[in-house]
């Protein structure tokens, strides 16, 4: 009989250690995805806030420009005076895997505004249309802003908007996991 008592006890001390082996590692896992998952969205919610600023940036010099453009009377604008767009980080984001963790939709609408924004600054007769200033050309120079402004009205009403609501989202998974802990 104590041969018995001895291998069930030696039975039940094993299953007990397996189970809470088994039970502290599946503990341990979790949370090292809980924490995985919390590093990724401080890393989105970084670069999608470096994504914004740049964009604003972008925005506030391209509006700088337009005031400057004539549309009707004044100076001519030189080549040396176009801006080029800002887009290290957007380029940077585009080499990141955190890319595939911001949604589709919004960087497809940043692709395209980008694009947009980088076809009309390079475009050789928008540049030629404000260098010589002539009555014959008016209406393009017109369009040629009423175009830009729009463009950046457009990434103010829904880019910008977009991007800071997915930072808030990121922010507030990061402030929900920091009161777990």
């Amino acid at each position: 009989m104590p041969n018995v008592q001895f291998l069930a006890a030696q039975v039940l001390t094993i299953l007990g250690s397996v189970v809470g082996i088994y039970l502290a590692a599946y503990v341990s896992f979790k949370r090292t995805l809980e924490r995985d998952d919390l590093i990724k969205a401080m890393q989105k919610s970084d670069l999608l806030t470096a994504l914004r600023d740049e964009l604003k940036q972008n925005i506030a010099r391209l509006r700088k420009f337009d005031e400057r453009l004539p549309a009707d009377a004044g100076h001519g604008v030189d080549q040396s005076e176009w801006p080029q767009l800002r887009v290290l980080l957007w380029q940077a984001a585009g080499r990141s895997s955190l890319v595939f963790e911001i949604p589709p939709l919004m960087l497809t609408d940043l692709q395209a505004l980008y694009g947009d924004l980088e076809l009309m600054l390079n475009d050789e007769e928008a540049h030629r249309n404000f260098r010589t200033l002539t009555t014959s050309n008016i209406y393009d120079r017109t369009n040629f802003k009423k175009n830009l402004v729009a463009q950046l009205a457009s990434a103010e009403t829904s880019i910008l908007p977009a991007l800071t609501s997915e930072i808030g989202a990121c922010e507030q998974f990061t402030r929900k996991y920091g009161s777990r802990r």
